[in-house]
């Protein structure tokens, strides 16, 4: 991954993909969870809506065979959570609709 200017552009099987810094998706993503906890999925929906991501762009690929975004989205939340500034917590695990898992977030309590 390769940061020039404000965007972050991401090597993926179908393109070079430019998703929004995390530090800017990080105060989008903690006023989503004020009414609430969200499952990671809804999260990454509401956050490409904001930030106009193109399904296109979501559909793409790390080599890993992750979607980009959705790796986006979840080094956001751990940039959140209890490693990073510890304003929100993963409080369960679900298996994600189409395979693989996503997990429930909330704000933490003060």
């Amino acid at each position: 991954m390769q940061r020039l200017s404000r965007h972050v552009f991401v090597e993926t099987d179908v393109d070079t993909v430019v998703f929004p810094p995390r530090p800017d998706m990080r105060r989008p993503l903690v006023d989503l969870l004020r009414d609430g906890p969200l499952s990671s999925q809804t999260i990454e929906d509401a956050l490409a809506k904001r930030f106009c991501v193109t399904e296109k762009m979501r559909a793409a690929l790390h080599q890993s065979n992750c979607p980009a975004w959705r790796n986006h989205v979840a080094w956001v939340l751990v940039d959140l959570g209890r490693t990073g500034s510890g304003e929100i917590e993963r409080i369960e695990g679900k298996p994600r609709p189409g395979g693989g898992s996503m997990g429930i977030y909330r704000l933490m309590s003060l």
